[in-house]
């Protein structure tokens, strides 16, 4: 496998250009041989790869083309789109530099080092924070976990967390797990928590609370036990939903007091969207930013203007998987994802994007989600990093990957540049991939996202991120108030 080429020299505004690209990671403008058009490059500046899409030959910023485009919904696949789809989606690099340029790339590789590893740490885009042994130099990370009491489990996290110019303070897991039980089984006919699935929850809160102690050496103060946001979603449509809530909290919180002493803290789904988008979004993007989280039983998004966190909601992938497998009976669950897409997810999403325009107007897009990581490990195996570029192009790759085999997972393996415990990582996901997602849930997914594609033009978009550590973002920013 060759080694992706470094490119190329910042352009000045007025100067008559080649194509060019933008780095979407230190977004510099970079000069760009039309050979290199659509094949995957390395920014000389902060060594980020990416696939170059060509802006127009101005350095007047981004093409009206990319402002305006959108990606159009396919039609069925074709017999020649399934043969040109790789089984297994590995790196797209191009060979090593021919004659001359090679010694150009061998010259830079002494001369940039200095001045990018300068850019390189100033934005953080850097190999995975899960790494042993990386982040910052200058300080020791501290060390924090958290209890989350949900719906139908307890689970556990320890994490350390560390100072990070981007964000402000990133994480990196060292440790998770959970235990089953369901406090709010039958909560929607008995409007309170069930006595025996709740006295297993607290066992298993104050479990973990003990081996956070003496196992893992935290202090109390390092240790929040918090209250899924979802955790009373059933007593919504109740007329004395206040009131149930209420009393619930304090039935949970009294029975967590006597089991650890502690309190227990509970995160209003409002608040969530507040923490999960400052928990994502690097600092200096915020108000320019839009943040979705693609989950199994919601679309969730959220954006700040005037200060002010606005959010929405759409459906999810399982709600969307079940809807097709009801609906299923005489054509195969691909066929009839694809012939109720159009009409169950794209008019959702565009409702949205008429009652919240800035969902278009926003240049840039964090995403989280479980079928956003399988997405960005399949499509970008080689960003091991805890922000990982995503392009228009990868979400129709990725659609198209999974209409022609929903089972690819099986086959999924590292690209050969992966270093020995990158590779392990990496099948470490893919193996807890097949477990959560299914082929179905895959098909779902690739639709889903599709959808929100068109319909919320991400073609348009600055720049579109996946956040590894998405799923605990709102804890940490709740825990560290950034």
């Amino acid at each position: 496998m060759g080694v992706a080429q470094w490119w190329g020299e910042s352009q000045s505004p007025g100067d008559t250009l080649m194509p060019s690209a933008i780095c979407p990671q230190c977004q510099k403008r970079l000069s760009l041989p039309d050979e290199l058009v659509g094949r995957k490059i390395r920014c000389k500046v902060c060594k980020a790869e990416f696939v170059a899409n060509a802006e127009p030959a101005t350095a007047s910023g981004i093409s009206s083309a990319r402002r305006s485009g959108s990606m159009p919904r396919p039609s069925a696949l074709s017999t020649e789109q399934a043969a040109a789809v790789p089984t297994v989606v590995a790196e797209l690099l191009p060979p090593p530099a021919p004659g001359p340029l090679r010694w150009v790339v061998a010259l830079l590789a002494f001369v940039v080092p200095v001045s990018a590893a300068a850019a390189f740490a100033y934005l953080n885009w850097k190999p995975s924070p899960a790494t042993p042994g990386e982040g910052p130099a200058e300080e020791a990370p501290d060390r924090y976990a958290a209890i989350e009491i949900a719906s139908k489990s307890v689970k556990y996290t320890i994490f350390d967390v560390y100072s990070d110019p981007v964000v402000g303070r990133n994480c990196r897991v060292l440790e998770e797990g959970s235990a089953k039980s369901e406090p709010i089984r039958n909560i929607d006919q008995t409007e309170r928590f069930d006595r025996a699935e709740l006295a297993k929850a607290i066992a298993s809160v104050k479990q973990y609370h003990e081996m956070l102690l003496k196992k893992a050496n935290l202090s109390e103060d390092h240790i929040a036990v918090f209250a899924s946001p979802g955790l009373f979603e059933a007593l919504n449509d109740k007329p004395r939903r206040e009131s149930l809530v209420s009393k619930n909290k304090e039935t949970l919180r009294d029975a967590v007091k006597d089991a650890t002493e502690k309190t227990v803290a509970f995160i209003d789904p409002e608040d969530e969207a507040q923490y999960s988008l400052k928990g994502t979004v690097p600092k200096r993007y915020r108000d320019s930013a839009l943040y979705i989280d693609v989950g199994t039983g919601a679309m969730r998004g959220a954006y700040l203007t005037g200060g002010v966190v606005r959010k929405f909601t759409g459906p999810g992938l399982g709600k969307f998987r079940d809807k097709v497998k009801k609906a299923s009976s005489s054509n195969s669950f691909a066929t009839t994802a694809q012939t109720l897409a159009p009409r169950e997810l794209d008019p959702t999403f565009a409702t949205l994007t008429t009652e919240h325009p800035l969902i278009l107007s926003q240049e840039r897009l964090y995403v989280v989600g479980g079928i956003v990581w399988v997405l960005a490990n399949t499509m970008q195996p080689t960003m091991r990093g805890a922000y990982v570029p995503l392009s228009p192009d990868d979400i129709d790759q990725f659609y198209l990957l999974v209409r022609k085999d929903p089972t690819f997972l099986k086959t999924l393996e590292p690209p050969s540049s992966l270093s020995a415990e990158e590779a392990t990582r990496f099948r470490d996901d893919v193996a807890k991939m097949q477990k959560i997602f299914s082929p179905e849930d895959l098909q779902a997914g690739a639709e889903l996202l599709k959808s929100l594609a068109y319909q919320f033009q991400f073609g348009a978009k600055k720049e579109i991120v996946f956040y590894r550590n998405g799923n605990n973002a709102w804890l940490l920013a709740y825990l560290l108030k950034l």
